[in-house]
């Protein structure tokens, strides 16, 4: 049986990550184990997801996986860099993975390796241009897209700026770097990043689904997100619509008065304490949140301190590793245990396998936490307190995540 891990959100699950899974067992063989890395409570991009990690995990058994994975909260809300390093890192531990599948806004497979392998070495002329563009004082996402450019062409330069590719480039990297041995499946994104067609089926990507889903439900017309049935499963779409979940859409904005009070309260060097704040950008975020800022303006507050070095993503990251606390605050060595959240029959046969041959304590159980030392401990710990901060943005109870069991699809 083949094998084959996928790190992802599913921040929510839609029709293209159903084609992915599709297309992974239409190349590997029908009977390919597939086994998902997924960020928790927390997400990559900055805030809390869409929905909380078990539910989310549900719908990803419930559409073709077959083992689901937590990827701990300090991998899962870092740069793209980082949150590949520790899906690499966590599929790697599991000792059975064979293969790994990603999508990128392109087919071939051989640039992204190409631009792998500068970045990971960087080679003389890649860091002359990289020197060359920051002293011009160009953002570092764009001095690395120049200096890309300047030694793989244009193409390289165009894609290392596409969300898609920027990531799949960084699984690329962290094998390198971690030695993994994983042969990579890349499947290409279906069309730009909003809306796509083909062969009649419909993808759309996740920030689009996510603001369709907010504007109805801002405007009280739920019944707009039908629109939605066409590019993500009904009953994913469902669960978004219960009312049990309309609170979850507004994630930031509930999150966005407790990240206020601790810029009012705390100073720069309290703030430092987060590797994802820098003193400028610290100074930056204190000051505005000391002028007169409406706590429901999390959007434009967060648009308002971008700036050319530090994106929006970087400024949502910083406010979320704020609310997180000492989770993100404390040095961790991350992944240091295996967390299950959800398996299918296939994926009962997977753990079997990886009790036998992965190098990390596998925890299907909170109570396990009691046999755990050292790191495991740790972040076990850690998830469960952030599952407690991702209940209190909703106004739920906390400590659920202990009494929560896996999943069996």
């Amino acid at each position: 049986m083949e094998t084959c891990g996928i790190i992802a959100e599913y921040n929510p699950f839609h029709n293209g990550h159903r084609y992915q899974i599709a297309n992974v067992r239409k190349r590997l063989g029908a009977n390919t184990g597939l086994i998902i890395a997924m960020s928790g409570d927390f997400v990559q991009r900055g805030g809390p997801a869409i929905a909380d990690k078990w539910t989310r995990a549900t719908w990803a058994v419930d559409h073709g996986a077959d083992l689901v994975l937590e990827l701990p909260v300090q991998a899962a809300t870092e740069t793209a860099e980082r949150f590949a390093e520790g899906g690499i890192k966590l599929l790697q531990a599991l000792g059975i993975v064979r293969h790994i599948a990603f999508g990128a806004e392109t087919k071939d497979l051989q640039l992204l390796n190409d631009m792998a392998a500068v970045l990971s070495e960087e080679p003389p002329p890649f860091k002359e241009a990289l020197n060359q563009a920051i002293a011009d004082k160009t953002g570092f996402a764009d001095a690395r897209a120049r200096a890309l450019g300047h030694v793989l062409g244009d193409e390289a330069k165009t894609l290392i700026s596409r969300s898609n590719a920027i990531l799949a480039v960084s699984y690329l990297v962290a094998m390198k770097r971690q030695k993994a041995k994983f042969s990579p499946l890349l499947i290409e994104r279906k069309g730009p990043d909003e809306l796509a067609s083909e062969k009649g089926e419909h993808f759309a990507s996740a920030s689009y689904i996510r603001n369709v889903l907010k504007k109805a439900f801002h405007a009280a017309k739920p019944i707009e997100a039908l629109r939605l049935l066409d590019v993500m499963p009904s009953d994913v779409l469902a669960t978004l619509m219960s009312n049990g979940f309309q609170d979850e859409l507004n994630g930031f904005e509930r999150l966005f008065p407790h990240v206020l009070s601790r810029l009012i309260s705390e100073n720069k060097t309290d703030l430092l304490r987060f590797e994802s704040m820098r003193p400028d950008l610290a100074m930056r975020l204190i000051n505005m949140a000391n002028e007169r800022i409406d706590p429901a303006a999390h959007e434009s507050f967060v648009n308002e301190a971008a700036t050319r070095v530090y994106p929006a993503s970087r400024a949502r990251r910083a406010l979320t590793d704020l609310y997180l606390g000492r989770i993100k605050a404390t040095e961790v060595e991350t992944p240091s245990l295996i967390r299950v959240l959800a398996f299918s029959r296939r994926g009962r046969y997977l753990l079997k396998l990886m009790k036998k041959y992965a190098s990390l304590p596998i925890v299907t159980r909170n109570s396990d936490v009691r046999e755990l030392q050292g790191a495991a401990k740790a972040e076990l710990e850690a998830s469960q307190k952030a599952a407690d901060l991702y209940a209190l943005l909703l106004n739920r109870r906390l400590r659920s995540d202990f009494d929560r069991t896996v999943i069996i699809g």
